[in-house]
C-alpha cells in the first residue's frame, strides 16, 4: 500500500509540473519593435508625407497628408476581418462609429472629436476613454483611400477603429478606409 501512495505522489507531482516544464523550455519573444511614422517635408507636387505600413515595417511616399478636416468629410469603411467599421466625419470635426450603415444612420454609433494641430490629427472625447487624447498622422492614399497611422493613442478601442488591430487577435489587420458613395 506504501508503494501505491508513493507511486501517486509522483504521478500526481508530474500532472501539475508538466505544464511548467513544458512551457519553460520555450525561448520568449523579444517585445515587437513600434513603429513610428515620420513626417517629410513636401519639396514638390510629387512629394507627399511619410507613413508607416503596420504589416511589413516600410515607409510608404505615396498621398496626400490630411492637414484639413474638409479633405476628410464624409461617410468612410474599413474592412476588419470579420468585421467592418464606418466613419462618418463631420465639417465641425465630430466622428461617428458604428458597425454598419443602418446604425450609423439611425445615430446607434461612438462618437469622438477629431482636430488638426501641427499637421497631426488628434481624436478626442471618447465616452469610453474621457481625458485620453490619442494622435495619427493621415494620408489619403492615390486611389482615394485614407490611412491613419497612429503617433500615440493611450484608447485601445480607438485605436482598434483607426489604425491597425489590437495585439493578440485572432485576425490582424491594418485599415485603410475607402469613401462611401
Amino acid at each position: 500500500m506504501r508503494h501505491y501512495k508513493i507511486i501517486k505522489t509522483i504521478l500526481l507531482t508530474l500532472l501539475f509540473c508538466l505544464p511548467i516544464l513544458a512551457c519553460g523550455g520555450k525561448e520568449t519573444e523579444a517585445p515587437a519593435e513600434v513603429l513610428v511614422p515620420t513626417e517629410s517635408v513636401i519639396t514638390d507636387e510629387s512629394s507627399t508625407s511619410s507613413e508607416t505600413d503596420i504589416n511589413n515595417g516600410t515607409n510608404q511616399t505615396h498621398g496626400t497628408p490630411v492637414i484639413e478636416i474638409s479633405q476628410i468629410e464624409g461617410v468612410w469603411i474599413a474592412s476588419a476581418n470579420p468585421e467592418i467599421f464606418y466613419l462618418q466625419i463631420h465639417p465641425d470635426g465630430t466622428v461617428k462609429y458604428a458597425p454598419s450603415l443602418f446604425d450609423l444612420e439611425r445615430g446607434s454609433t461612438n462618437t469622438w472629436m477629431f482636430k488638426i494641430e501641427d499637421e497631426k490629427i488628434i481624436a478626442d472625447d471618447f465616452d469610453l476613454c474621457p481625458d485620453e487624447a490619442g494622435s495619427y498622422f493621415g494620408v489619403i492614399k492615390n486611389d482615394g483611400t485614407l490611412k491613419l497611422t497612429s503617433i500615440f493613442e493611450p484608447c485601445a478601442s480607438r485605436l482598434r477603429h483607426l489604425d491597425h488591430s489590437l495585439p493578440g487577435r485572432l485576425f490582424e489587420y491594418n485599415l485603410v478606409y475607402s469613401p462611401v458613395e
